[in-house]
């Protein structure tokens, strides 16, 4: 089942260009690919083409490698593509790992679509292929669905460092593997295929992990996964096949545990000391980007070819003390009274220094958990310094409503997005936060628009001792339009 949140991406898929692209003529075309439908209307979850950028440093989509349309009629789609290394693709809505010089020919059907859901299904005919997420109903997604509730229910040392000890993930990892050839049996069983899927399955337990252990462990507890989560660093340094350049993005989210921990730069840099020369970079322009270190300290030590655009980037938007842009200002959103209003409006009209915006939907089952976590306490309800903004993006507007009554939100401070506004607004989020669309996500701003953290985790756990000591200024009056 794919439902439309973190686990299944789809929201990213907004950004993905809306036309085919074919690139020159006499380019050499080395992999194929083949997507076919029985009804012409699921072709919607696969007319579009993109490739996955894997460093977490920007946007995350990117144009595909060259390709080429051989066919293309409502019920199949037949394209060469010229690819130079494995690469993760993302047709429409499903993304996937092919190498230079497959075949991949897979069916796609649509078994339910609803405003709140979709369930589907894909059939590999053939290809030496698989695809990142095939829903949490499915073996892969039970999966990983347990790694995730064990985690975020462990109470005691004991049992978090019995369960992430490396004993257990290397059996997690393991289990995960022969799960993947199980659930894809058209996967080859050599020895390459086997290591790819083996560093596919690392990413996956590690994403689950830590995305229960950043979102939904409280900081009193996470003092006690710092050893095990030390040892799993080492673990994935020494398991590590650079070749892949998907696997760099596994670091982010060990290194936003070190953050939450309130580590300084020397700190966090500290425990990456035994990693291989490009994950320590990955590491740099990170702290870089977050304000941990400036461009004096990365000077000359960012030498990893695909690293040098990103440190040029993130020193510009570090210059231009980057606020939030125009086209997220003018974004309108409506109350619960149907009032429009603009994301700039709602900034300006605080009396506290900081939002803290949590992007969610009722269609979203960690959102609903968060939103409920929350309520028991209402800890920022009155708070002089934070105010809390609910933004459902929804297909269907009858049941937010439902969802203020039921956990008794503050009315004055919900939003609701639909449409193809929701999806601009995705896209410009990506684009200037580096956010990538999973839900529920949380962020937090100055009043004047400034980011002070793009990923700043639950709200039932965010205190105000976390807040910089000093506020930005005070929001323009008015908004350029």
């Amino acid at each position: 089942m794919r439902r439309l949140h973190k686990y299944t991406s789809l929201t990213l898929t907004f950004l993905l260009i809306s036309n085919w692209w074919c690139y020159a003529q006499d380019t050499t075309y080395n992999t194929t690919i083949v997507v076919n439908l029985k009804k012409s209307s699921d072709k919607f979850f696969v007319n579009s083409f993109n490739q996955f950028i894997p460093y977490g440093l920007g946007a995350p989509l990117d144009t595909p490698p060259p390709y080429k349309v051989i066919s293309s009629t409502p019920l199949k789609t037949h394209l060469k593509v010229n690819l130079a290394t494995t690469s993760e693709l993302i047709l429409g809505f499903q993304y996937f790992y092919i190498s230079p010089g497959d075949s991949l020919n897979f069916d796609y059907e649509t078994l339910l679509r609803t405003p709140e859901e979709v369930i589907d299904t894909i059939t590999v005919n053939h290809g030496n292929v698989s695809f990142r997420e095939v829903g949490y109903k499915k073996s892969p997604g039970k999966f990983k669905w347990s790694i995730f509730d064990t985690i975020r229910n462990l109470e005691d040392s004991s049992s978090i460092n019995e369960y992430l000890s490396i004993e257990n993930v290397t059996h997690l990892i393991e289990q995960y593997t022969e799960i993947l050839f199980k659930y894809w049996p058209n996967l080859n069983k050599d020895r390459e295929t086997r290591e790819a899927i083996k560093q596919f399955s690392l990413n996956g337990v590690y994403d689950e992990i830590f995305f229960s252990l950043n979102g939904y462990v409280s900081s009193s507890k996470k003092e006690y996964f710092q050893k095990p989560v030390v040892e799993m660093l080492k673990y994935a340094s020494e398991n590590d096949n650079l070749q892949y350049s998907t696997n760099w993005i596994r670091y982010l989210p060990i290194y936003k545990f070190f953050r939450s921990r309130n580590l300084n730069a020397s700190e966090i840099i500290s425990q990456f000391e035994n990693c291989d020369q490009v994950i320590k970079q990955y590491i740099l322009l990170n702290l870089l980007r977050d304000g941990l270190l400036d461009e004096s300290q990365v000077l000359n030590k960012i030498t990893y070819a695909p690293y040098k655009e990103f440190e040029e980037k993130i020193i510009q938007e570090v210059k231009r003390n980057v606020k939030l842009p125009e086209t997220i200002y003018n974004t309108e959103v409506f109350d619960v009274y149907d009032s429009k209003h603009t994301l700039g409006e709602i900034f300006e009209n605080s009396t506290q220094p900081y939002l803290f915006l949590d992007f969610c939907g009722t269609w979203c089952k960690p959102c609903m958990e968060a939103i409920a976590k929350y309520s028991e306490t209402k800890h920022l309800d009155n708070s002089k310094k934070v105010k809390p903004i609910w933004l459902f993006f929804e297909n269907d507007k009858s049941k937010w409503i439902n969802i203020l009554i039921k956990y008794q939100l503050k009315k004055e401070n919900c939003f609701i997005i639909t449409g193809n506004p929701s999806r601009e607004l995705i896209k410009e989020f990506s684009i200037h936060t580096g956010w990538k669309g999973e839900f529920p996500h949380y962020f937090l701003f100055g009043k004047d628009g400034k980011t002070i953290n793009a990923d700043a985790g639950s709200l039932s756990k965010f205190s105000e001792s976390s807040l910089p000591k000093e506020p930005g200024p005070p929001a323009p009056t008015s908004l350029d339009k």
